[in-house]
C-alpha cells in the first residue's frame, strides 16, 4: 500500500497540518461516489497521481512512500498534533481485496497515532469484520469516520454508534429523516475556516454527523 505524507498541507480546506494521501488502489468498488470524489479534480488530483511512483512531477523529486517509513514519520509527531490520514484514498487493503480492511496496517495506524490526534473518513463497506476494526481504532485514540452517500445512508450507519459525515445534496440539513442530528461542515459555511481550526471531524464522541454540501 502506497502513502504519502505532506507535513504541511497547501490544502485550503485543511489547513497546514500533516495529511496523507494513499494510492487509489485503496478506494473501494462499491463506493457510491468514486467517480464523482472531490479528489479525482484538482491539485488533490496531482498529489494522488503521484502516489504511486513516489516521483514529484513537479519538481523532478522523489518522495517517500513506503507505509511502514510513513508510519514512523506520523509516528514522531508531536504529542497532540491534529492531522489527517487520507485527503484522497481509503483505509488500508487486505491483499487485493478494496473492500475489506488490513488489520495489521491498521493497526500500525493506530500506534503510530498514539497521544497524536488522527483522524479520517472511510467508505469501507460496513461488513461486521470492518466495523469490529473501525469501532477498536476510535476506542484508542484515532478517529475513523464513516462516509455516508446521503442522509438515509447515514439513518443506516447510525446504528454502528461510530462517527459519521455525510453527503447531503447542494441545500444544508439540520437533521435526518430518521432523526440523526446533523452539523454542517463550518469549512464550508465560514470562509477561512480550516480542518486545522474546527477539529469538528476529530471529535469521535460527537453526537452528530458532520455534513458536506455536495460538490457542483
Amino acid at each position: 500500500m502506497k502513502i504519502r505524507l505532506t507535513e504541511i498541507s497547501g490544502n485550503k480546506k485543511t489547513g497546514p497540518i500533516p495529511v496523507t494521501t494513499t494510492e487509489r488502489a485503496s478506494c473501494p468498488d462499491s463506493c457510491a461516489i468514486k467517480k464523482i470524489c472531490y479528489a479525482q479534480g484538482g491539485n488533490v488530483r496531482m498529489v494522488w497521481d503521484e502516489v504511486n511512483t513516489g516521483i514529484n512531477t513537479r519538481w523532478k523529486t522523489e518522495f517517500e512512500n513506503n507505509w511502514t517509513a510513513i508510519m514512523k514519520k506520523i509516528a514522531r509527531f508531536p504529542t497532540g498534533q491534529l492531522w489527517r490520514h487520507n485527503q484522497a484514498g481509503d483505509l488500508p487493503n487486505r491483499g487485493g481485496d478494496n473492500e475489506t480492511i488490513d488489520p495489521v496496517k491498521l493497526g500500525q495506524l493506530v500506534k503510530a497515532n498514539r497521544k497524536k490526534n488522527g483522524f479520517t473518513y472511510t467508505h469501507k463497506p460496513d461488513t461486521a469484520e470492518n466495523i469490529a476494526l473501525i469501532k477498536s481504532a476510535n476506542q484508542n485514540g484515532f478517529t475513523i469516520n464513516l462516509s455516508a452517500n446521503d442522509p438515509a445512508h447515514a439513518d443506516s450507519l447510525a446504528r454502528h454508534g461510530l462517527p459519521i459525515a455525510v453527503v447531503v445534496g447542494l441545500t444544508p440539513i439540520k437533521k435526518t429523516a430518521g432523526g440523526l442530528p446533523v452539523t454542517m461542515c463550518p469549512a464550508q459555511r465560514m470562509a477561512g475556516m480550516t480542518c486545522a481550526a474546527c477539529k469538528l471531524c476529530a471529535k469521535p464522541n460527537r453526537r452528530a454527523a458532520v455534513g458536506f454540501l455536495q460538490h457542483k
